[in-house]
């Protein structure tokens, strides 16, 4: 059964879904919202019991923060799609203090998701130009694609899907071998990839395709089944794309999260939850 953890007139729950197991916290990212005359993001962490909201502010400002990943380090891997002219990027932030380190900066289009290999050492995350079309970033940088980090700042594009694509969300299976991937242009589809020693991708294979909306919010539970968030509500299916079943959102849902034994799902003017495991 779902119940409603927190709600707002706006759209507070939108982006980020990161568990925080030490505060009993989920951290989420804002849409646009209007904030004195100027389009800003904003950043809260709710506690999942109780619905007690606090916002960070990123010291120094984080520019239109958007989806985000634990770093296995107790920080969160934050993506930020910067501002008229300056690009997007990833930082590292302390959820409590707001204090925050840019990881990479200044190069990309509006990177969108985040997600760690099985070591830790090294990311992938994607870079749609969501920044350009919404009209808060003046220009396109580079091309809509995959890309990899490694744990020195490297970064080199591991998969372009052509002009017309939006690559968003990203997930890893609890082995570290697969990574899948949400595609919200073209196709409205999540695939999955095979991951090679290098960290590039492989054998590309398509999982599945929203019936209702787009394929926003994808995760993995501890069996390796993908949940993903579009407008039926969370659809969930096997490492093989066969569909285990939908839990029915009214409204639909844009991201989600595995907190303990919660699945807590962010449906933008609502946060809500229900018992998974």
């Amino acid at each position: 059964m779902l119940t409603t953890i927190a709600s707002s007139n706006k759209s507070l729950y939108h982006e980020g879904a990161v568990w925080l197991h030490k505060s009993k916290e989920i951290f989420v990212t804002s849409d646009r919202l209007r904030v004195n005359g100027s389009v800003k993001v904003k950043m809260h962490c709710v506690n999942i019991y109780t619905g007690e909201s606090r916002e960070i502010e990123g010291k120094p400002e984080i520019l239109m923060a958007n989806g985000a990943c634990i770093d296995g380090k107790d920080k969160i891997a934050v993506c930020y799609q910067g501002k008229d002219d300056i690009n997007g990027g990833i930082t590292l932030l302390d959820p409590y203090s707001g204090e925050n380190m840019d990881i990479i900066k200044n190069i990309h289009n509006s990177p969108n998701d985040v997600v760690f290999n099985s070591e830790d050492t090294g990311f992938w995350f994607t870079d749609p130009s969501y920044g350009f079309d919404q009209g808060f970033r003046s220009k396109k940088v580079g091309h809509e694609a995959i890309y990899y980090s490694d744990e020195r700042g490297n970064v080199r594009m591991v998969y372009m899907e052509g002009d017309d694509s939006r690559p968003n969300g990203l997930a890893i299976s609890p082995d570290g071998s697969i990574l899948y991937y949400g595609e919200s242009g073209r196709s409205n589809s999540v695939y999955r990839f095979s991951i090679n020693k290098d960290f590039t991708l492989s054998n590309k294979k398509l999982l599945y395709t929203s019936r209702s909306g787009i394929p926003d919010g994808i995760k993995c539970d501890r069996d390796g089944n993908l949940m993903i968030a579009d407008g039926e509500g969370v659809v969930i299916i096997s490492p093989d794309g066969i569909k285990q079943r939908v839990i029915e959102v009214e409204g639909g849902v844009v991201q989600l999260e595995l907190c303990g034994d919660y699945l807590v799902l962010l449906c933008n003017k609502k946060l809500l939850k229900m018992k998974y495991y």
